[in-house]
């Protein structure tokens, strides 16, 4: 357990006051390219995360390609995986230097007790990006919709769904859609009865986007699946221990284990793959056959 730092001050909080400015770094940077140096940082600063090409679901791979390499004098390659993370130099996440922080107090000890506690919890998902191609943002123009002036995009928030314990929003551009699914506080179980579960719930979304647009849409389990976490949440609240630490290899892409905070104040222990499988939900439910 040498390797292994227990500090009392969050490394979260620390102030990202050597984020580099771009503009002092790459003269006559492009409108677009801007915008897309604006979204990662972005991720990095709020979320607290490292961006990959799944955040960009409007791109091409070639494309997305050539805006890292833009920009890659601002960049640092957090994790030299499938696909490859990144952040914008300057930004402190959480999980630097391998750190694992426990507050207000803790034991190296106890901690590896509660990492290790979480093998036999059962796999689920959460915060779900779902890639559709169809063409209905011209209908939503026509229904009195207006395209964000930078990337053409239509917001459609909070999409009609059933569940309260899930969110649904639609990002719009003219050939793809993007519906993220926000279950974070109630992750769905990773199995065949649970996916079909959420495709009725996307059911739910294809009508309302349908009825919004005036356009159809193809079936729910043609869908991809672009970007997923994968995570096993402990079964049990810890007492006053937070704890935030990330590591990675191309074999596996990035993995988190943190202290995650309910809406009931209490703290769980949670382990958690950023998994990016591009496949239809029909696919995805025979890998889990």
């Amino acid at each position: 357990m040498s390797d292994v730092v227990i500090k009392q001050n969050d490394p979260i909080t620390k102030n990202n006051q050597k984020i580099t400015d771009v503009s002092n770094v790459i003269p006559n940077i492009t409108k677009q390219v801007k915008i897309f140096y604006d979204k990662a940082l972005a991720i990095n600063t709020v979320e607290q995360r490292p961006f990959s090409c799944s955040d960009y679901p409007n791109l091409s791979g070639e494309n997305y390609r050539q805006y890292i390499q833009k920009l890659r004098p601002v960049l640092e390659k957090t994790h030299n995986s499938r696909p490859a993370f990144y952040k914008i130099k300057g930004v402190y996440l959480s999980g630097d230097s391998h750190k694992i922080t426990v507050s207000p107090t803790g034991d190296a000890a106890d901690l590896i007790a509660i990492l290790k506690s979480l093998k036999s919890q059962p796999a689920k998902i959460h915060d779900i990006k779902i890639k559709i191609n169809a063409c209905i943002h011209e209908g939503l123009i026509q229904k009195g919709c207006t395209p964000h002036e930078q990337n053409n995009s239509i917001l459609v928030k909070n999409l009609p769904v059933t569940d309260n314990n899930m969110t649904l929003k639609a990002l719009v551009y003219p050939k793809i859609i993007q519906i993220d699914v926000g279950c974070s506080y109630k992750p769905i179980v990773y199995d065949v009865k649970s996916l079909l579960y959420l495709c009725e719930i996307l059911a739910q979304a294809s009508m309302s986007l349908m009825h919004l647009s005036g356009c159809t849409l193809p079936p729910v389990n043609e869908w991809m699946i672009t970007h997923y976490h994968l995570n096993k949440d402990g079964n049990y609240a810890i007492n006053g221990q937070t704890f935030h630490f990330t590591v990675g290899d191309v074999s596996t892409g990035l993995i988190r284990y943190y202290s995650k905070s309910m809406p009931d104040g209490t703290l769980i222990p949670r382990v958690e793959q950023i998994t990016t499988p591009s496949t239809s939900l029909f696919e995805e439910m025979k890998n889990v056959i």
